[in-house]
This record gives structure tokens, C-alpha cells and sequence, in this order.
């Protein structure tokens, strides 16, 4: 059925049209989306509308979903996007570590920023502010729609014990990396910047981190928690995945940008946009075209989602949007690369991972060491004098360990014995890694002289860490610099409008989380996050607000359906036979399913009926993990390294289907 626009006022055009409201999601529309003749447009006089809605959100993440949740409760037809396969999207939400930055007030806030941000002239008070207060709000949205949110998400009655919990590695140059404070209580907690590098406490204040339902456990609450919310709306959200925007449609009168065109399952959709379009959409880090240019990194790849490839900053210049923070960076890391994907692993940094104990060093194409491989860098970034900036890291560069190192090396993730080169002597290693041996062999002997000092005479890595490369066989891992996010895009004001080159704000268009991110100098943990909430609530509420500024629009469109349905039981579908039963728990990329046979007492058979993982992580983890359970006849069997959350919703789902068996 088609919808018939008239004249002015496209909110009654919109209010009363009878498009299906839609899903939670972000990746494209279901395959019966018309192809647009019109892929190429740019102005709105020359549009073919194929569908319209209030409010366009592109990109699903925590931004998309807390704007397009505000935009629908403001009374808003909304339609969510995401370039992403369903189950991938999300963006670098689905990823972190879900912790949100906050204060106790917002004037702590603001100082806390303001010590942030120092020497930047962007950072203004207006914007410092903003953030201030949003931060501050954030905890009482959040439980609007149901949360427990813990603030701080955990605390120490002691230095020793904080330390303790997090490893003496990862603070065993505290001194300079200060990853904890202590409060006006006299409790210790996590705190990236306790202390600013000229050595004084923030402005007198010191920051909080915040958590849905604390301890996280990699189980991602706060990103399960918006999607949910998003799928309980699906009467007024509309979501659609495999659905990359590509272009924004601008009037050529007024300058109001009325729409855009979506690649919806590899066709062209053009949609109106009555009131405006949320770009939520992330940065660049995943464009290492973009990388190159933009940050001059070579050989360095994304760390989260493989989709934020900078769709915003393309589209955004090509109606002359002003750019900003293009050279702030979320890392690097040093980590391996995952086989076949242009991604590294996360795992912190790979100092902690390669050795916790040390036995591991970085060596360039020349065989020589570059840094001191130990301590928890301030999200890649180091203080040179005052002033935090991001690590420079060599184009070709390896981790370099003996036996021991390797073997820790498996505990914390990296298990793909792909990743490895190994050989009997360092001379022999040297030849494989394609560097001078003689040049590599008096790397290692140095760095032992020096773990026999007890003191690095080149870097002064942390004592604590200096352990020998003594023990054959000897490996070598390729690694690279790992990005989490770029916080770089179109410039925006504290409404969170997107500004042109003059700082004029471009009508109907909205900027939210890290696409354009307000962060300007030195990242701290839980600052995207936390501003990927407010920032999304802003844009969301003022792109729902109804507007009058725009061109008179008449045009008839079609109804396309939702990609995103709501799900009551996961297991509803699953067809079980005689002695069979079905269990589903959440794993990071949605439910895993399972249909568990038992016979007289004991598990006979573990099929995964569906399940969403990353492949690259889980690997072999479907067949091993229900083989062992069957043979254990129990759920308490050992996780997969490096893959704990699959591996726990694995053994989650097989319990809830042994539940059913014994009528529980």
C-alpha cells in the first residue's frame, strides 16, 4: 500500500502513514526494497522518495540506540540502520567494556574535563560542560529503562588490593600510568588519570567508572540492555541491516538535508527524512586508506567492529561539512593479527598477553628494541612532558619470547599456533622473521643483561617485568598497531548539530557518539561511552522535534519492512524429538541455541542449533566444548581460551535444556 504526501506540513504526511514500524538493527533492508532510479541524487528537487519516516538514525550502536529509543519516545516514526550483517551490528559497542565515565557532580566534571582537555581551543567551556552534565545524567537514564547501575563499578579498601585484582603487571610502572585513585572516602578504584602527567591530582577531582549491573564479566550488559530496548519498540523503530547509507540528499532552496539513499541488501532505497538524520556511524579506524591519510599509520588495523569505515566523513564533506579531531586516535595497541581479517585481537596490549612475567621484547626490521614493551599504556597514549600523545609504532615489527613466554602467551588468548614462527636458536629465528641475526642476537643478549641488572638500560621497562629470553624453542609473532576507535568526523555543537565550514549548523543533520566525537586531547576509559549516551539523547530528542524550515514535499511512498523482530524465546523454533530438549543463553553476538538428547540420566548428544560468534575466536569451540560435556555428563567443564563468553553461553544453554529434563 502505497502513502500519498501533500503540501507543507510532512508531519501530518508522516503521522499518518502507514509504513511498518520496524526493528532494532543495523545492517540492511529484507530484500524487497524497490531500487531506487534516482542512486545518484543529491538535492531533494531531484529525489525519488521510496520511503519515509521522522527521524533516520545511521549507525546501530549505543549512540544509534539511545537516539533513535529518545526520538521514538518523543513521539517519532524512527528508521535504525547498520551497514553490518544482523548479529554483527552494533559497531564498537558490541565490543568494549561497557564502562561509562561519571563524577559526583558536574562542576567535578567539568574540571576533571577541563584538565583533559588542556591546550586544546575546541574544548570549550560550553562543550566541557555539556559533557559534564551529560555524563552525570547518564546513570539516571539508564535506569529509566530498568538498569542497576553500579557507580563506581568497583572499589578497594586497599592499594594492595586493587593491584592485585588487575595483575602487579599492568601496574607495575604505576608511578607514571596511575590506573588508580583514591576517593574522598579513602577507597581505591580504577582511574586511568589519577593523575595528570605534570604529577597533580585533576584539578582536585578525580573521575568515576560506571557499569550496568557490575562486574560486566565480557558479557556486555549495557549493549544487550539498548538493543533490547530498541526491539521493544519495534512499533515505532524500524531497523533495517545490511544497510549502508551512501549519500545524503540536501534541498538545493533551503539547504535542509531531507534525506538520504540507503544500499539496502545491494539496492538503492531513497528516504525522506521529515525532521532529521541521526549520524551515528563511528569513525574511520576500520578505513586504513583512511588511517593513512588521516592519522599517517601504516600497518595498523581496527581492534572492535570491522565496519566503521568512515561512511560519515564521505558523505558528511560532500555537502560541506567542517571535519574535526581527525588525528585523535583510541590506541595503538601491539597485537597479533586475527588470520584472514584486516582486525587485530583485543587483548589490552599484548605486553600483558606475550609473557605476563616478561620474557618477551618488540623488535623492529632491524632487529633492535623501540619501547618498553611492559605497563598498561593510557590508551595508547604516553606523556611526552605534559602532554599525552599517541605511541609511533614501526611499519614491520615482532614480539619476540622464548619457550615460557609462549606458553603464557596461550593464557591470555592467543591460541592460533598460526601466529607463531619458532625456532631453535635466535640466529635461526632471525632468518624467519627476515632480520639480521647478529643484530637480533645482541638485542636478546642486551635485554638478558639487563633483566640480570634488574634495570633496563634503554627504556627502563618496569623491573618487575624483566624476565630473560633464555629458553628454547624461541618464537617470533608478526603484531601490529590495534586502534579502538578514531574519535574523528563532522564537527558539532552541544545541540549535537553537524556545522559547515563557518560554523553555521547544516539543517535537519545530527552528529552523535564517536563519528566527530567532542573528545579533542587525551582519551580516558569509559569517555565514548558515556558520551555515545548523551550525546545520542540530544541528537535523537532535537532530530524528533517537529520542523517547518524544509521544501514542500509531495510524493507517494511504499512500505518496507523491519529486519529486526522480537524475540520471546529463543528456542520457539526448535523442533525436539523424543528425549530431547532445547536451551538458549545470550553469548556476545546474540543467543546461542542448543537441543541437548537425554537418556536415562545422561547427556547422549549436544547439537548447536544456532549460534552467532565470531568464527576467528570460537574456532573448534562447537564441536570440543559439547564432546567434553557429554563425557563429563555436566555443564562444569573447562571454557575455550580466549573465547569465555561464547563458551559460557555454550554451557548456560545445555544447562537450561538439562533444567527441562529433570522438570525444573
Amino acid at each position: 500500500m502505497g502513502n500519498q504526501i501533500n503540501g507543507v506540513s510532512r508531519r501530518q504526511f508522516l503521522m499518518g502513514a502507514g509504513l511498518a514500524a520496524g526493528a532494532v538493527g543495523l545492517t540492511g533492508l529484507a530484500g524487497c526494497a524497490p531500487s531506487s532510479s534516482k542512486s545518484e541524487t543529491t538535492t531533494s528537487d531531484a529525489a525519488d522518495w521510496d520511503t519515509s519516516y521522522d527521524v533516520v538514525v545511521v549507525g546501530f550502536g549505543d549512540a544509534g540506540a539511545a537516539a533513535a529509543i529518545t526520538a521514538a519516545d518523543n513521539g517519532a516514526r524512527v528508521l535504525l540502520i547498520d551497514k553490518a550483517p544482523e548479529h554483527e551490528e552494533g559497531g564498537n559497542s558490541r565490543y568494549c567494556e561497557q564502562v561509562m565515565l561519571t563524577w559526583e557532580n558536574e562542576e567535578d566534571g567539568y574540571q576533571f574535563l577541563k584538565a583533559m582537555a588542556d591546550g586544546h581551543r575546541d574544548a570549550t567551556e560550553e562543550i566541557l560542560r555539556y559533557m559534564a552534565k551529560g555524563g552525570k545524567e547518564n546513570k539516571a537514564w539508564l535506569e529509566s529503562l530498568g538498569a542497576t547501575v553500579s557507580t563506581p563499578a568497583k572499589t578497594f579498601d586497599t592499594k594492595e588490593e586493587a593491584i592485585e585484582m588487575f595483575g602487579p603487571v599492568v601496574f607495575a610502572d604505576a608511578s607514571s600510568t596511575n590506573w588508580l585513585a583514591q576517593d574522598d572516602s579513602g577507597k581505591w578504584e580504577y582511574n586511568e588519570y589519577a593523575i595528570w602527567p605534570n604529577g597533580e591530582r585533576n584539578n582536585q577531582r578525580i573521575c568515576h567508572s560506571m557499569q550496568v549491573n557490575a562486574p560486566d564479566n565480557n558479557e556486555k550488559k549495557l549493549w544487550k540492555l539498548l538493543r533490547k530496548q530498541v526491539e521493544n519498540r519495534l512499533d515505532s523503530i524500524t531497523v533495517w541491516f545490511n544497510a549502508p547509507a551512501t549519500k545524503l540528499v540536501r534541498d538545493s532552496a533551503t539547504g535542509v538535508v531531507t534525506g538520504l539513499v540507503v544500499k539496502h541488501n545491494g539496492k538503492n532505497v531513497s528516504v525522506l527524512a521529515r525532521n532529521g538524520i541521526v549520524l551515528s556511524c563511528g569513525s574511520y579506524e576500520a578505513n586504513l586508506n583512511m588511517l593513512e591519510t588521516y592519522a599517517h599509520r601504516v600497518g595498523s588495523y581496527p581492534v572492535g567492529s570491522i565496519h566503521n569505515t568512515g561512511d560519515g566523513i564521505t558523505m558528511t564533506t560532500e555537502i560541506g561539512a567542517q571535519l574535526w579531531h581527525m588525528s585523535a586516535l583510541s590506541g595503538p595497541y601491539i597485537e597479533s593479527k586475527v588470520p584472514n581479517i584486516d582486525r587485530v585481537y583485543w587483548g589490552c596490549t599484548s605486553s600483558i598477553r606475550w609473557g605476563s612475567n616478561g620474557n618477551n621484547i618488540y623488535v623492529d626490521i632491524f632487529g633492535k628494541r623501540f619501547m618498553a614493551e611492559s605497563g598498561y599504556q593510557h590508551h595508547g597514549h604516553l606523556a611526552i612532558g605534559n602532554t599525552p600523545q599517541n605511541i609511533q609504532l614501526p611499519k614491520d615489527m615482532w614480539a619476540v619470547m622464548d619457550a615460557t613466554g609462549v606458553v603464557r602467551s596461550t593464557d591470555y588468548g592467543i591460541t592460533d599456533e598460526s601466529v607463531y614462527l619458532s625456532a631453535d636458536t635466535i640466529s635461526e629465528l632471525a632468518e624467519k622473521i627476515g632480520v639480521d641475526a647478529a643484530a637480533l642476537e645482541q638485542t636478546v643478549s642486551d635485554y638478558n643483561s639487563y633483566c640480570d641488572a634488574g634495570h633496563d638500560m634503554e627504556f627502563n621497562r618496569a623491573p618487575e617485568t624483566l624476565a630473560p629470553i633464555e629458553t628454547p624453542p624461541f618464537y617470533a609473532a608478526k603484531v601490529f598497531g590495534g586502534f579502538v576507535n578514531a574519535q574523528g568526523g563532522a564537527k558539532r555543537d552541544v545541540n549535537c548539530q553537524i556545522l559547515d565550514a563557518r560554523d553555521n549548523p547544516i539543517p535537519h543533520l545530527y552528529g552523535a557518539g564517536e563519528f566527530g566525537s567532542f573528545w579533542a586531547g587525551a582519551y580516558i576509559a569509559g569517555g565514548n561511552i558515556a558520551e555515545c549516551l548523551y550525546s545520542g539523547r540530544t541528537a535523537g530528542a532535537n532530530a524528533a522535534a517537529s520542523k517547518d524550515d524544509g521544501p514542500e514535499i509531495s510524493v507517494e511512498t511504499a512500505d518496507i519492512p523491519s529486519d529486526m523482530v522480537a524475540v520471546d524465546d529463543p528456542t520457539a523454533n526448535v523442533t525436539c524429538g523424543e528425549n530431547e530438549y532445547a536451551g538458549a543463553a545470550e553469548g556476545i553476538h546474540e543467543y546461542v541455541v542448543v537441543k541437548v538428547k537425554v537418556e536415562s540420566g545422561k547427556m547422549t548428544n549436544i547439537e548447536v542449533v544456532e549460534q552467532h560468534e565470531t568464527s576467528t575466536v570460537t574456532r573448534d569451540l562447537w564441536d570440543t566444548m559439547p564432546q567434553a560435556m557429554i563425557e563429563a555428563n555436566s555443564t562444569d567443564v573447562d571454557t575455550v581460551t580466549g573465547a569465555t563468553t561464547a563458551s559460557n553461553a555454550l554451557k548456560n544453554a545445555v544447562q537450561q535444556a538439562l533444567d527441562k529434563a529433570n522438570g525444573k
